[in-house]
């Protein structure tokens, strides 16, 4: 069934952006997908984030960060400004730059599979996901 017109929607603005969380419910309805948010096309916001010896990740920047390793910089830890929305998703992507890999830590925030090591010219991808106040990896490949 289609979502009627004038049905409520649940938005949520965090200052700088609004996310839709989720649609209004129906009476009488217990079909779970009748309440799911079906679109052609979903393109999450990416940060770009500046490598520096502490990175710190912000949350409300978009779903999506991506930071590149800078050699003169050498190994780094990224800290989660916020722990998030519950059910929030999130991905990170780390370039390795091509001199020599670095290892990434992750402190603040978040509850991750440990410290991710690079290597030269290669990328990685991670996965989390929030409870509201902690960030969980769910998922990572390396050696992209």
């Amino acid at each position: 069934m289609a979502a009627l017109a004038g049905e409520p929607q649940w938005v949520f603005y965090d200052g700088k952006v609004f996310r839709l969380m989720g649609g209004g419910s129906r009476p009488n309805s217990d079909a779970d997908h009748e309440r799911d948010s079906m679109a052609r096309r979903f393109i999450a916001s990416m940060e770009t984030m500046t490598y520096a010896r502490t990175v710190t990740l912000e949350t409300t920047a978009g779903d999506v960060h991506k930071t590149t390793t800078n050699n003169t910089v050498g190994n780094a830890v990224v800290n989660a400004a916020t722990g998030g929305l519950p059910g929030q998703h999130m991905w990170v992507i780390i370039v390795n730059d091509q001199l020599s890999g670095k290892t990434v830590s992750f402190g603040g925030n978040f509850k991750s599979a440990g410290a991710l090591t690079g290597s030269p010219g290669k990328s990685a991808t991670l996965q989390f996901i929030s409870d509201g106040s902690m960030w969980y990896e769910v998922a990572r490949t390396t050696g992209l």
